[in-house]
């Protein structure tokens, strides 16, 4: 074998361990106590929001004096949780790259795609319903 043919072997084996590695150090991450409080938080701060938008919505059609001020920060809060729903969206991406498609193995990580998947699904129809 020629020393060029030898090296070129060599670099796809070192990608391949670069790439094993990456996977690792993803799967690390996303079972880390850190990723957990991350999206816990997230999803706590959109739950909220959520119902925030849930709130104004309902109240400022009944006394638009006291409440209508408030529609003002929907377009905000509209966007904070498309942004939420957007990140919820890379991490199941990333998750499905460090764990492959046995990651839907369990049943409620299925149910939490489809869950995200819809929320962004949702968030895409209101907003073109908005702009129509």
């Amino acid at each position: 074998m020629s020393s060029s043919t030898s090296s070129l072997l060599g670099g796809e084996h070192s990608e391949a361990r670069d790439k094993q590695w990456l996977k690792k150090r993803v799967r690390v991450f996303l079972e880390s106590r850190l990723s957990h409080i991350i999206i816990i938080t997230l999803v706590a701060v959109d739950t909220v929001l959520v119902l925030a938008e849930l709130y104004i919505e309902l109240f400022s059609c009944e006394e638009l004096e006291v409440y209508g001020r408030l529609r003002v920060a929907l377009p905000a809060v509209s966007a904070i949780t498309l942004a939420i729903s957007t990140i919820f969206m890379v991490e199941l991406f990333i998750s499905v790259y460090g764990f492959g498609l046995a990651y839907f193995g369990y049943w409620l990580r299925l149910l939490d795609a489809v869950v995200i998947i819809g929320s962004l699904v949702g968030h895409r129809v209101l907003l073109q319903k908005e702009y129509i």
